[in-house]
């Protein structure tokens, strides 16, 4: 959902939102994450990955102190997953956003039409 967001992709945030949903991500961490705010995260590991991918993207680089605590979290494997899922997931957005791919049919947009 993440990357959907970052890249304002409607077809991949409509098509993940189900499956957060599904794996326990609540509605408000979902609402704030789609509002482009600070997201209320219950857990521990969540709060680490979206640290870790909002620094990502916003600096191109991740400091050592939240590189260690995502490790630390998630394993070395782990952090390489993540971020091997987000540059596939960026190549994903970056085509539906070229293409202009919209949400799936009855699926209403969702996100802004710019950054804010």
């Amino acid at each position: 959902m993440f990357m959907g967001r970052h890249w304002l992709a409607e077809y991949e945030w409509a098509a993940h939102k189900p499956f957060a949903l599904e794996a326990g991500v609540s509605n408000e961490v979902i609402d704030a994450i789609r509002d482009g705010k600070e997201p209320p995260f219950a857990r521990r590991d969540e709060e680490l990955v979206f640290a870790f991918l909002t620094q990502l993207h916003a600096q191109r680089k991740v400091d050592d102190i939240l590189y260690q605590e995502l490790v630390e979290e998630i394993g070395k494997d782990g952090v390489v997953d993540l971020v091997g899922i987000a540059g596939y997931y960026t190549l994903i957005s970056m085509t539906i956003k070229v293409f202009e791919v919209p949400p799936p049919q009855g699926v209403a947009p969702e996100l802004p039409q710019e950054l804010n």
